[in-house]
C-alpha cells in the first residue's frame, strides 16, 4: 500500500485500493458488532502488485487479517502476445531494447509468479487469458504505461517506442482490430491459521 502511495500516487488503481483502505475499516467498526475489522477478511488479492510488495511483510498481514482458511489470491498478468509477426517486433522490444531498463521485480511476472514466495496450501489454477480487440493507437498506449519506457525516457530523452513504431504499423493495418491477449498469472492458496 505505502509503496503505491508513494510510488505511483496518480495511479487509478493505487488510489482506488487506498481509498477502499481508508473507507472500510470505520465502516466496520461503526457497525458495533467489530472491534477489529480486519480478521473478518474471506479472502485476500495481490492484484497486480504483489510482485511489488514485501512478501513477509504481506502475507504476515494476509494471515492476521483472514477468517481460518480463507483463501489468497495472487493474480496479475504477462508480457502481450498477438500475432507471430508483432510478437517478434514486441520480443525485440521488450528484451533487447528495453532489457537493462525493467525493475528486478519484473521477473516475477516473466517467470508467470511460479517463482515468487507462497507459503500457503495451493490450489491448482486453471491457465487462463484476457483477450481484446485493440487499435494500433491502443497498442500504442499500453506501452506508453511500461515502467521500463519511463526509465528509458527519463535516461536517454528519447521515447525507445518511435525505435519500433514504424515496424509495428507495418504489422497492424491502418484502422484494423486486432487481438491481444494477455495470460492472467494466479496463484491461489487457502492460508491454514493455527
Amino acid at each position: 500500500m505505502e509503496f503505491g502511495k508513494k510510488h505511483m500516487p496518480d495511479d487509478p488503481l493505487v488510489q482506488t485500493v487506498w481509498n477502499i483502505y481508508e473507507a472500510v475499516p470505520p465502516v466496520l467498526q461503526g457497525l458495533g458488532k467489530v472491534k477489529n475489522p480486519w480478521p473478518n477478511v474471506d479472502a485476500h488479492s495481490g492484484a497486480l502488485l504483489v510482485h511489488w510488495f514485501n512478501f513477509n511483510d504481506f502475507y504476515t498481514e494476509v494471515k492476521r487479517t483472514i477468517k481460518p482458511n480463507g483463501i489468497i489470491a495472487v493474480i496479475g498478468y504477462g508480457l502481450i502476445e498477438t500475432d507471430k509477426d508483432t510478437n517478434e517486433i514486441i520480443s525485440r522490444f521488450y528484451k533487447n531494447i528495453l532489457g537493462s531498463f525493467w525493475d528486478k521485480e519484473r521477473k516475477y511476472i516473466d517467470e508467470n509468479y511460479q517463482t515468487i514466495p507462497f507459503p500457503f496450501n495451493e490450489i491448482e489454477s486453471p491457465i487462463l487469458y484476457n483477450t481484446f480487440e485493440w487499435t494500433f493507437e491502443q497498442l500504442i498506449g499500453y506501452f506508453e504505461t511500461w515502467s521500463a519506457v519511463q526509465h528509458y525516457i527519463k535516461l536517454k530523452k528519447e521515447n525507445p517506442i518511435d525505435l519500433i513504431k514504424k515496424d509495428l504499423k507495418e504489422t497492424w493495418k491502418t484502422g484494423l482490430l486486432k487481438s491481444v491477449r494477455f495470460r492472467i498469472l494466479l496463484r491461489i492458496g487457502k492460508v491454514e491459521k493455527t
